[in-house]
């Protein structure tokens, strides 16, 4: 790919033989942040790192044969024939040339990022395989395993850097992928990891008190998250938990579509739990839907199963794709199960199989107290059970 090209949409200055000059059409062969992986034809991005900064190596690199420097301060030595690029933000200009140098992935399929503290392994994890049982070619970058359909690759980070990122989504555009479901962590968003990624939506679980030893302060913990949606687009969508105080927040002056969901109050998506058990949790979803002409809102009713009897896990269950479960309620009403839309079969069945998924992100000692909690009561208690031929059971008073 010509270098011009890898640079569309980075403001900079180029520098060569020791003054200013003009962007060539050179050709690169790759793109990296790490000097010790630099041969001949690649463009080597100097990051100011937390603990490293990426200028000292600037001189490994030009030995290395890269003959292109993407910095923000330029060297003190500037050897003939290296192009030097000065940017003001390295993060974010390697963003952009990758997402350049691939092609621009992101936009070639409906990229979905979820970002929390907690669940957002479990709701990728729901996510991908909801699609992959529908027929849907679907990919999942998370914090345990990366899949292309369902095929394997190994995760080292929560998000990957901004060069495997746009790897791994080019790689689902080649295979056909139609989705790919995110975690987008507080981190990568601070350190620009996913600059020049178009996301189709966003979904935001809750914000507990983590990872303070990198934010520092809530409120920049806070700020860090809302950037997600801050950068949406129009016509994008935000779905939102109102569960947690900062739910609202995160969607202030937020461009996209906004939804909210909820266990506990009036939302777009509300729950109830109706099922549970140490097997997992079935939940009734209800979608309040403004329609044309009409004062009321009407409403669409679904039923998930969900993995697990925790709490959080049955906000988990109401984030995938909402409008599936409505589509789905919408054939099965008609009673045209049978000729629905492929990815709708199944949804909708009197005892539906539960999808399996593990959340197997970071545990803070509450999350872990409150796990053994549960399974102790369970042992101990008889699972709620239907007790109505339609599914539904006796009102409790207990609405969440």
């Amino acid at each position: 790919m010509k270098l011009t090209d890898i640079l569309k949409g980075i403001d900079y200055k180029a520098y060569c033989n020791g003054g200013e000059c003009a962007a060539d059409n050179r050709e690169v062969e790759r793109i990296t942040f790490d000097s010790r992986s630099v041969d001949k034809g690649t463009v080597f991005v100097a990051q100011k790192g937390v603990h490293v900064d990426g200028h000292n190596y600037i001189g490994m690199a030009i030995e290395g044969g890269a003959d292109v420097v993407i910095c923000q301060d330029l060297p003190a030595e500037q050897p003939k024939g290296v192009l030097f690029i000065q940017v003001e933000n390295s993060d974010i200009a390697l963003g952009l040339a990758a997402s350049n140098f691939y092609g621009n992935p992101s936009h070639k399929l409906q990229l979905v990022g979820i970002t929390g503290t907690n669940g957002k392994t479990t709701t990728v994890t729901l996510l991908h395989r909801m699609m992959r049982e529908m027929g849907i070619h679907a990919g999942l970058i998370s914090t345990i395993v990366n899949r292309i359909d369902d095929e394997e690759i190994a995760a080292t980070h929560t998000t990957p850097d901004a060069v495997e990122l746009n790897r791994l989504l080019a790689m689902m555009v080649e295979k056909g992928c139609e989705y790919c479901f995110m975690e987008v962590s507080s981190h990568a968003i601070v350190q620009n990891r996913i600059a020049g990624l178009r996301f189709a939506g966003a979904i935001f679980s809750n914000i507990t008190h983590d990872h303070l030893d990198f934010h520092k302060t809530m409120a920049n913990y806070i700020a860090a998250k809302k950037q997600l949606f801050d950068n949406l687009g129009e016509d994008a969508f935000a779905l939102t938990n109102i569960d947690d105080k900062n739910g609202r927040v995160m969607v202030q002056n937020c461009k996209a579509r906004v939804k909210t969901y909820s266990l506990q109050t009036v939302a777009d998506f509300r729950c109830k739990i109706i099922e549970s058990s140490i097997q997992r949790t079935a939940l009734r979803i209800r979608h309040r839907r403004h329609t044309a002409g009409s004062q009321r809102p009407s409403r669409r009713t679904g039923t998930l199963p969900v993995p697990s009897r925790q709490r959080h896990n049955s906000h988990c269950g109401l984030r995938p794709h909402p409008r599936r479960i409505a589509e789905c309620h919408r054939h099965h009403q008609r009673g045209t199960r049978q000729k629905a839309e492929p990815h709708c079969r199944g949804w909708l069945r009197r005892r539906p199989r539960p999808v399996e998924a593990t959340d197997y992100g970071p545990h803070s000692r509450r999350r872990l107290q409150s796990s053994d909690s549960n399974i102790r009561q369970s042992s101990h208690r008889e699972p709620r059970k239907h007790s109505g031929p339609d599914g539904s059971r006796p009102d409790t008073g207990r609405e969440v």
